[in-house]
């Protein structure tokens, strides 16, 4: 049996970490990308391209890591137990609010993708 060396222990952490956090790596690539683009050259579709990545971070984010504690928060905030209050509290957490992070990103995305289609076009005909 061979003996893990530690570049193998380290390149199988950083893989694990990759995978973790891929879409948080291309969220934040799409952000940094859009911030250099903005100081270059400032127009509405980069300020949308901005923030369409903005809420895509955000939402993996939620997904990931705040909303359990976000739940639990609420939970004893609010003194919840079992019934209706907390299975609306419960919808709105996991169901309601990721669903709205997602149409609102990738919308916004879509949107600032089109808005640029669209002023290209413009631009070729004149």
């Amino acid at each position: 049996m061979e003996a893990v060396t530690l570049k193998q222990q380290a390149a199988s952490t950083l893989l694990a970490t990759f995978l973790h956090n891929q879409y948080a790596f291309a969220f934040s690539l799409g952000i940094i990308i859009s911030l250099v683009i903005l100081l270059h050259k400032p127009n509405r579709n980069t300020v949308l391209f901005l923030i369409s990545f903005i809420i895509l971070f955000i939402a993996f984010e939620y997904d990931k890591h705040i909303v359990s504690a976000l739940e639990e928060q609420t939970i004893n905030s609010m003194a919840l137990t079992q019934g209706g209050a907390m299975i609306w509290l419960k919808r709105a957490l996991y169901k309601i609010l990721p669903f709205l992070f997602f149409i609102t990103g990738w919308g916004t995305l879509f949107l600032a993708i089109i808005l640029q289609t669209i002023a290209d076009k413009s631009k070729f005909k004149d």
